[in-house]
């Protein structure tokens, strides 16, 4: 609305001064324009930031030496017409969890057990939730995430998803193919690993406020494993991981476990990976949201799972 109202008085303002210059010079009539127009100058300033926001980014994609070799679209989560919710849900057992894992080392086997590696070496510069899905998780991001954060994105992409108008202190990806995570505009810098391999993150303690893993923890062979890590680098107490999750996925490089569930018990499920890695999952800690977006053409579901790090060092039951 004040863009179209800048539009109409600065039209309006030209006009009145094309009709003094019948009637003086170009010189006393550009004096009079800008004279009128001043007192709306804080429109102009602001307006251009408003106007930025796109739904679209068109990008440059560049190789190992920086040289131009596709261009491609990505979704900021911006101007999209959905409706966005977080709707509070509980679908975490903790009665059901035993004291100690349980699971057998045939629930983490995949389809494909060929090396990762090999299945990530191509590029995937596509998008693997809808337009609706990811602008849910960027519309989340923008109350999760606090300001100046010190972010890790696992299992990282092309895309992280965060807002355009982020203000973090540091973001760092950590990924399986050096082509996409390269192009991904929103981070500052990544690391190659396959944490399939080696479950062990590159970093020291305490090096980040949150850590996220977006619709990627049923390719993880070590899940448990791979949480203890991030508790290890998150901040203590008030350290926070976000784990996202839809219903899509790479079925063969899936976990059977998690073929074999719905999406509320895949909730429960990371909620007792959290359990058992150490992460205080009391109520007030361990937290659960439907996000997903309403709106036309939209389809996927997108849950959220976070959980805190807390002052909790051992896997004690909780209720």
């Amino acid at each position: 609305m004040r863009f179209i109202l800048m539009v109409n008085i600065v039209i309006a303002l030209v006009w009145s001064t094309n009709g003094m210059m019948i009637f003086g010079d170009e010189r006393s009539a550009r004096k009079n324009l800008m004279r009128r127009i001043a007192p709306f100058l804080p429109f102009v300033v602001v307006e251009p930031v408003w106007s930025r926001m796109e739904r679209y980014r068109d990008q440059i994609v560049v190789d190992a030496d920086g040289k131009d070799v596709d261009r491609v679209r990505r979704y900021t989560g911006e101007e999209t017409g959905f409706e966005f919710r977080k709707l509070a849900i509980d679908p975490f057992n903790r009665e059901d969890w035993p004291d100690a894992p349980q699971f057998s080392p045939n629930d983490f086997k995949r389809i494909d057990e060929n090396d990762d590696f090999n299945f990530y070496s191509q590029p995937r510069l596509v998008s693997h939730i809808d337009e609706g899905a990811a602008a849910a998780l960027t519309n989340y991001y923008k109350t999760s995430i606090p300001v100046q954060s010190r972010v890790l994105d696992l299992c990282s992409s092309w895309v992280s998803h965060f807002p355009e108008s982020r203000n973090y202190s540091t973001a760092i990806g950590l990924g399986m193919n050096d082509f996409e995570l390269r192009n991904n505009p929103q981070l500052n810098s990544y690391v190659v690993q396959d944490l399939n391999k080696n479950p062990t993150l590159p970093f020291p303690d305490n090096s980040f406020d949150i850590v996220t893993i977006v619709v990627s923890i049923d390719y993880l062979t070590q899940p448990i494993t791979v949480l203890r890590e991030i508790k290890r680098v998150l901040s203590k107490p008030n350290g926070k991981v976000i784990i996202s999750q839809s219903n899509r996925c790479f079925f063969t490089k899936a976990t059977r476990l998690w073929l074999g569930m719905g999406d509320f018990d895949h909730l429960d499920l990371i909620g007792r990976f959290l359990f058992y890695a150490g992460f205080d999952t009391s109520p007030s800690s361990l937290k659960a949201y439907d996000i997903t977006a309403r709106g036309r053409n939209q389809k996927d579901p997108m849950y959220v799972v976070e959980c805190q790090v807390g002052h909790i060092t051992t896997t004690t039951k909780q209720s």
